[in-house]
């Protein structure tokens, strides 16, 4: 299976699991990426390769996640691409994505603390199921 890091040049600055966000303990459902140097169009990219199932463009009907994608991958878990500013306008629900594919650009949309992306692994669309994405992180610890 292809993997591609989600921002290239980035660092995970919220990790899965246990964390303390504004003085409240809870468990954080995925990892958090930012880019290392500040920019207004940070390139968000597919790390999986998969089918789009869910195009969320209006930032009020995405929840916490604000601007967000679904792509079911090959692996049977959704990956979710959260709080971005805006997605690919050639994205179609149920295209096939291939890893390393333009998805959109980062953003702060939704329930959300400045510029990141929100990366997450999850076996149902809606809440539960989660998984530490343990082969997107390595690339991140693999970077020097």
């Amino acid at each position: 299976m292809e993997l591609c890091k989600p921002v290239n040049d980035g660092l995970i600055s919220s990790p899965y699991g246990s964390r303390i966000l504004n003085g409240v303990s809870q468990f954080h459902t995925g990892i958090d990426i930012v880019y290392k140097n500040a920019s207004f169009f940070v390139p968000v990219f597919a790390a999986k390769s998969g089918k789009l199932i869910v195009i969320n463009d209006i930032e009020a009907l995405g929840g916490g996640f604000g601007i967000c994608l679904y792509i079911m991958g090959d692996d049977g878990y959704f990956s979710i691409y959260a709080h971005l500013k805006n997605r690919n306008c050639e994205l179609k629900e149920n295209m096939t994505i291939i890893a390393g594919s333009f998805l959109g650009v980062m953003g702060s949309s939704g329930n959300s603390t400045g510029l990141h992306l929100h990366y997450e692994e999850r076996l149902t669309l809606t809440a539960g199921n989660f998984r530490q994405p343990k082969d997107v992180i390595n690339l991140y610890n693999a970077q020097t």
